[in-house]
């Protein structure tokens, strides 16, 4: 191999499973997972759980669900021995994924894979229609598998049973929500998109270490697909041995360049985040 590639690259790339909805338009979830992780250096390997025309902000969508499929789709990966460095798990509409999710992890139990799971269930103190109480139950138990946890305020009261509230939350109340969730099987979590007067924190807690803040300036409208961003940078960087502390701030800092430059390019809200021209970023870290 020429000495240009071998002195400037210091590794191969880590695979990292993703699990995650394929929205066709909207820059969120699967779509924006994958360029973001790419860029990150972090080989990305999709697992599909359902296919949207389009996010379901929108008045209309279609969808194909591909619950039925996973199993076939996963068992064919055991079968080849495909190994992975880690599982980014996303998007998930039913019991029935998280049935075929949680038997694909065990199968990466082995590899010692990085296990993050963001469960995506709600937001701003609402739940998302497809959300049922017996649905939360599943994901209580799901979580489990994590090394690391990643919920939004919202989430992270539904699966601790929480009221929620818009602010001020103490660190001790975070706290209190971080170590319930950890009892409930993750060894890392961040708490993200709390709000603090004109600023967005991210409450991280590490089981070994204890807890700190990361805090950001509040840019605009919450936009779609940050969740998704932030989710994908974490993981591939820890993948890359950053601290967990390291990788969400750089996510945090990222997000909010891309939505300063959304919201200076006057992009639609509902069309998510406009960080093309910014992956750029990603690859020089």
């Amino acid at each position: 191999m020429s000495d240009r590639y071998t002195n400037t690259i210091k590794q191969k790339p880590m695979k990292l499973a993703v699990v995650n909805d394929m929205a066709g338009y909207g820059r969120c979830s699967m779509a924006v997972a994958l360029p973001v992780i790419s860029s990150c250096s972090v080989q990305a390997c999709p697992i599909p759980t359902s296919i949207y025309s389009n996010h379901t902000a929108y008045p209309e969508h279609v969808v194909t669900d591909l619950a039925e499929t996973l199993p076939s789709y996963l068992d064919m990966w055991k079968k080849q021995a495909f190994t992975f460095d880690g599982l980014l798990c996303g998007f998930l509409n039913s019991h029935f994924q998280m049935e075929a999710i949680s038997d694909f992890i065990q199968y990466l139990r082995p590899q010692g894979s990085l296990i993050v799971i963001d469960p995506v269930m709600g937001d701003h103190g609402k739940r998302y229609r497809m959300v049922s109480p017996t649905f939360s139950d599943h994901m209580k138990q799901f979580i489990k598998h994590a090394s690391l946890l990643t919920p939004n305020l919202t989430e992270a009261c539904i699966l601790t049973d929480t009221d929620y509230k818009e602010s001020p939350w103490s660190e001790q109340e975070l706290c209190s929500i971080a170590e319930k969730l950890n009892r409930m099987g993750p060894e890392n979590i961040v708490i993200t998109g709390i709000k603090n007067q004109e600023s967005l924190v991210n409450f991280i807690f590490e089981s070994n270490t204890g807890h700190s803040l990361h805090q950001v300036t509040h840019i605009g409208n919450g936009r779609h697909g940050t969740g998704d961003i932030f989710s994908a940078i974490v993981s591939s960087l820890i993948l890359r041995n950053f601290t967990l502390k390291d990788a969400v701030k750089i996510a945090s800092d990222f997000i909010v360049t891309i939505l300063e430059a959304s919201n200076a390019f006057q992009i639609p809200v509902i069309e998510g985040v406009m960080f093309e021209p910014f992956l750029g970023m990603l690859t020089k870290l």
